[in-house]
């Protein structure tokens, strides 16, 4: 079953075509990578997908709902939520105030409850820091929950975005370069903490350079060159295409 679908979706900049009628299908349950030279559109593809940038032209679909014109906050609500390549945390938070700013999006309070800080407020904010606490349990980073987020190591900090990005519960997490700058003892905890994700039956897409990680993850794969999708097919199927090699290599250099 498809949980995400992706129709000639394209984006244009006065002219330049970033991303061009590019289509995907993304079923439930499994980890989708797009792969593809520096400038190829992959993080313009995500802009798109999360609701950061509206498609020029194309349609994208979430469980069958044609979610294209919604804003990206609409579609984090949705259960669509992402990373970035650039880590992006409140670096002067604690690590527990990163997460829990994740969990905002899951309150139901009303202005006036905050004011009064009533019951119903009290409860859902106790609900909330046990919780947080409980992600943090899960990636090691419980006795640093009161630590600011920009003295944790680097690949704390990652963890901490993409459990920030899975506090709110999302149906598909979307990972921008997840082991960018990790050395590889780093990458292959990462890598283990993907994998354990994805066994509890999210669906990722991912971005990533580091083609150990992708051809040891990946259920599918998509490359794009110069905003086109050029490939799609498994792992083996992805390393034995002449157009991928074309891409990565140059024309000529398979045999070289």
């Amino acid at each position: 079953m498809d949980i995400l679908k992706i129709d000639g979706i394209s984006k244009y900049f006065s002219g330049l075509k970033a991303v061009d009628d590019v289509s995907l299908d993304v079923k439930k349950g499994e980890i989708f990578s797009i792969i593809g030279p520096n400038g190829a559109g992959k993080t313009t593809l995500f802009n798109m997908i999360s609701g950061h940038y509206s498609p020029t032209k194309g349609k994208k679909y979430f469980e069958g709902e044609d979610i294209t014109n919604l804003r990206d906050f609409e579609v984090a609500e949705k259960g669509i939520t992402r990373t970035f390549q650039n880590i992006k945390l409140f670096s002067n938070l604690t690590v527990l105030e990163n997460v829990l700013i994740g969990l905002h999006i899951k309150l139901k309070s009303s202005m006036l409850d905050c004011i009064l800080r009533n019951n119903k407020n009290i409860a859902e904010e106790n609900a909330c820091y046990d919780e947080a606490m409980n992600l943090l349990d899960s990636i090691g980073l419980r006795q640093k929950a009161l630590e600011l987020a920009r003295n944790l190591s680097y690949g704390e900090q990652r963890r901490l975005e993409i459990i920030r990005a899975l506090a709110s519960e999302p149906k598909i997490l979307l990972l921008d370069e997840p082991t960018a700058g990790m050395n590889n003892s780093e990458a292959k905890e990462v890598v283990e903490f993907i994998k354990d994700l994805n066994r509890t039956g999210l669906t990722i897409l991912l971005i990533e350079h580091n083609m150990r990680v992708v051809m040891g993850v990946s259920d599918n794969i998509a490359v794009l060159d110069h905003g086109i999708k050029i490939a799609h097919g498994s792992a083996s199927e992805i390393q034995n295409n002449e157009l991928v090699i074309e891409a990565y290599l140059g024309r000529g250099k398979k045999n070289d």
